[in-house]
């Protein structure tokens, strides 16, 4: 038999992922959203008390920032976000969630949650646990992986 890859089966279900939230029936109707702006307008929401900059996103999803770049330029043509300047550092913009996203955020983030407890279904609380060490430990690995340039 052969031997499961960890590779092969994380991109499956994340493949999976993918498709299920772009389904997602706000999701759908927004014309303005896929699955990974519902979680980024999450994250904004979630800390809109604070300034929040591109890095962020990058460090928050683990995401490159040519990518953060397309889902910010995206989002703010599509009227969800709004770069603002800093007093301390121009060069800086924080992103802020418009009155637009506010409404997409408080119809897409039941739903979300809807979908993460269905993803949870029928999993015992020390199997998530273990769960969340090892995806950690193989991230851990990856970074690893990515600062060794000979594979």
């Amino acid at each position: 038999m052969e031997q499961r890859s960890i590779g092969r089966e994380i991109k499956g279900l994340n493949n999976r992922i993918k498709r299920t939230l772009d389904g997602v029936e706000s999701i759908r109707q927004s014309n303005a959203l896929t699955g990974m702006h519902g979680y980024l307008l999450g994250f904004l929401y979630a800390n809109r008390d604070k300034d929040i900059f591109q890095r962020d996103i990058e460090k928050a999803f683990d995401i490159r920032r040519s990518t953060v770049t397309e889902i910010v330029n995206l989002m703010e043509s599509n009227g969800l976000i709004v770069r603002q300047s800093v007093a301390q550092d121009r060069r800086l913009k924080r992103l802020v969630l418009t009155e637009r996203a506010y409404i997409l955020h408080s119809r897409v983030a039941d739903e979300l949650a809807f979908f993460e407890s269905r993803l949870r279904e029928g999993i015992a609380a020390q199997d998530l646990a273990c769960f969340f060490r090892v995806i950690t430990a193989i991230g851990d690995n990856l970074r690893k992986i990515e600062a060794d340039t000979t594979l």
